[in-house]
């Protein structure tokens, strides 16, 4: 159940970010996303996403997902694919 939350939040997310002008922020949110998705079975990287989500929709903050992010190596350009 936890991937399949964790990609409506993606979802949900992605479009509030384009309608409210953040379309910028949609790279990271993805990568951060996967990387929690990866990590799972760990409590502590669910707890950091649903952090990053709170941080992102009630303080226009995208810090907690550019953590997430930052675990990944050799990522990809999203910010490419996405524009």
């Amino acid at each position: 159940m936890f991937v399949i939350d964790a990609l409506a939040r993606l979802v949900a997310l992605s479009a509030g970010l384009v309608a409210t002008g953040r379309r910028n922020e949609l790279a990271v949110v993805w990568l951060g996303t996967v990387v929690a998705i990866a990590g799972s079975a760990d409590p502590a990287t669910r707890a950091r996403l649903s952090e990053a989500v709170r941080r992102s929709t009630d303080d226009r903050d995208s810090g907690g997902f550019d953590q997430l992010a930052a675990e990944l190596i050799d990522p990809p350009d999203l910010v490419a694919v996405l524009a």
